[in-house]
């Protein structure tokens, strides 16, 4: 019991003071930002796939028309914008995290960092400079897209299992 609680509290204690906060937030940036350019790089595999289409003859069968893998790409350009911005809100995110780590990380307890967090009028994710940048980079997005899409990646061993 109380040993338990005391070596949570030590490493509670220990992550905060290193940076994890932060540090989540940096990578969780870094997988939005790569998610997004793969998810770009796919769209214009299809956009490249509707120009050959263009050019088969239509009589000859295929799996995918031209207008479907075009509209494919689209559909994967506003997912890919969206990431995009998701990855600017996360990085906005980061910042404030490394703020408010600039503050307490060097405080004598976990208790003493509970108290300086609570005292933040608003958590770090949830700050004006987090709102501004969330509603501005959705409505480039949406401007530039015309669309905002997310969808959850589907992975073909889980799709296999799920629908034997």
């Amino acid at each position: 019991g109380v040993f338990c609680t005391n070596l949570m509290e030590q490493f509670l204690e220990r992550s905060f003071r290193i940076g994890a906060i932060p540090i989540c937030c940096t990578m969780a940036s870094c997988c939005f930002a790569v998610y997004s350019a793969k998810i770009s790089y796919a769209s214009k595999e299809w956009a490249a796939l509707s120009l050959s289409l263009s050019s088969v003859d239509e009589k000859q069968p295929s799996i995918v028309n031209r207008s479907q893998s075009l509209e494919y790409s689209t559909l994967l350009n506003q997912h890919a914008g969206t990431c995009a911005a998701l990855s600017i809100v996360s990085s906005v995110i980061t910042f404030e995290a490394y703020k408010d780590w600039h503050g307490y990380r060097s405080l004598p307890s976990i208790d003493h960092m509970e108290t300086w967090l609570r005292k933040q009028p608003l958590p770090f994710f949830a700050r004006l400079s987090v709102l501004i940048s969330t509603a501005l980079s959705l409505l480039v997005v949406k401007k530039v897209y015309n669309g905002v899409r997310l969808v959850q990646p589907a992975h073909p061993l889980l799709r296999h299992y799920r629908n034997p």
